[in-house]
């Protein structure tokens, strides 16, 4: 044997020892598996409950944890049925394991409805101890007093967003939930021509947020009764979309202390917003309108962190923009941040100079600048959440599917094509351009 095959044996003698020696790598700790899987069950900002299946058939170490993740948002919208259903379920678990059973109920977090006059709705919420979130469509015309009294007994809800189309049962509804702070509420279905409030006493709840829609005029009053109680000591957000809402409404509502975001028509060279010294975040639905003149932000008070504003309508209204946007910067010392501007562009025709105004303005002065560019200006899974944000502009999750503004990809800069429905649209208006078919009347809205 020589000297060098001695050593190799030496050697591998070794290795082989230190192997046999070497500690196995330990397991994941379980509770770190739990928060890799409630975050691995998104794609795209979206939950995808398939993958959550999935989960749950790995081990019995996931199965538990997956199930619960299954139950933590809940949509039933088939009626009666479906809630059958849903507390078949939770009773079919029981029988097998009371504490997995409660355990499934008390990870409901969010429960989205279609609710009619029925109690078994109630009946939904009581399995439900920690809910969170509630979300409903209302199509009856009046709840049952029974019923009502069942939801006032309901655990107690922090967050809601209602959809009505009439407006009795969004009143019944309401008066049940005193401890709401956040509040959505969407009218623009309602068919019915005025709005009557109920004479009940103000509403008792401390919201912190409200959220209200409606495409009809002097449905605003909601609004007030909304805002009419305690809420106008705790009110900090108000997203509100009427055209009949001014800044002379909200400045009777006394609510302007403590008043960080609000979401307006327009702003009138009339209106005065100095008493909203707390004002951090302002969104303008409609700043340019033929009848007026662009907002000069002359009345802004100092402090405000970031401005949205949507489509001006061309290179000189952004020129008038920015000339207003660089008094204010220069009056308050720099205080705005972000701009988001709201511009859709479906044309490969059009050449997006207002966005590019507006972009090369922010980018001298060291402002950030958001497109948002979709439809309805946000991608799946990217709308504000009803909670409570600590800091001005609100942390919204972006879709991977939205491009960067990089020098590189400047929508402006990069030749766009129409998409195939653009391009059939395109073409049906132009084989129709004689007709009396609308080519939109072609499109989806």
């Amino acid at each position: 044997m020589t000297p060098a095959t001695a050593s190799r044996r030496v050697i591998g003698t070794r290795n082989t020892h230190t192997q046999a020696q070497a500690p196995h790598p330990q397991a994941l700790p379980i509770e770190l598996i739990f928060a890799i899987l409630e975050e691995a069950q998104y794609d795209d900002l979206v939950p995808k409950y398939k993958w959550i299946k999935n989960y749950a058939l790995v081990c019995s170490a996931w199965s538990s944890y997956a199930q619960q993740l299954l139950y933590t948002s809940v949509a039933i919208h088939k009626g009666a049925d479906q809630c059958k259903a849903f507390i078949n379920a939770l009773a079919a678990a029981r029988n097998r394991d009371v504490e997995h059973a409660m355990a499934l109920g008390a990870s409901v977090r969010m429960l989205s409805m279609s609710l009619d006059h029925q109690d078994i709705y109630a009946d939904v919420l009581d399995l439900c101890p920690n809910l969170r979130e509630l979300h409903l469509v209302l199509y009856h015309a009046c709840f049952r007093p029974e019923v009502l009294k069942r939801f006032a007994h309901a655990p107690p809800v922090r967050a809601m967003r209602v959809r009505t189309y009439h407006y009795m049962p969004l009143f019944q509804l309401l008066r049940a939930f005193v401890h709401l702070q956040f509040l959505e509420v969407d009218c623009s279905s309602v068919r019915d021509v005025t709005m009557e409030l109920p004479p009940s006493p103000p509403p008792a709840w401390g919201l912190i947020e409200l959220r209200y829609h409606s495409l009809r005029r002097a449905t605003h009053i909601f609004v007030n009764w909304a805002l009419s109680g305690t809420a106008r000591s705790t009110i900090e957000v108000l997203r509100v979309t009427c055209p009949s809402f001014t800044v002379t409404e909200l400045t009777n509502l006394g609510i302007a202390a403590n008043l960080k975001s609000i979401v307006l028509h327009h702003l009138w060279e009339t209106d005065d917003l100095s008493t909203f010294k707390s004002l951090r975040e302002l969104a303008l639905l409609y700043p340019c309108v033929p009848t007026a003149p662009l907002p000069t932000f002359r009345t802004l008070p100092v402090g405000v962190r970031h401005l949205s504003i949507h489509a001006l309508g061309g290179r000189d209204a952004a020129q008038g923009m920015m000339a207003a946007l660089s008094g204010y910067q220069e009056r308050s010392g720099g205080s705005l941040r972000v701009l988001t501007y709201h511009r859709r562009s479906e044309s490969t025709a059009d050449l997006l100079f207002d966005a590019e105004a507006l972009y090369t303005f922010c980018l001298q002065r060291g402002i950030e600048f958001r497109l948002m560019d979709p439809p309805f200006g946000y991608y799946a899974g990217e709308r504000i959440p009803l909670e409570l944000f600590s800091s001005y502009p609100q942390d919204v999750p972006l879709s991977s599917r939205r491009k960067k503004l990089t020098e590189e990809a400047l929508p402006w800069r990069v030749r766009r094509e129409a998409s195939l429905a653009r391009r059939f649209v395109n073409a049906a208006g132009r084989a129709l351009s004689g007709s009396t078919v609308p080519a939109v009347a072609l499109a989806r809205p």
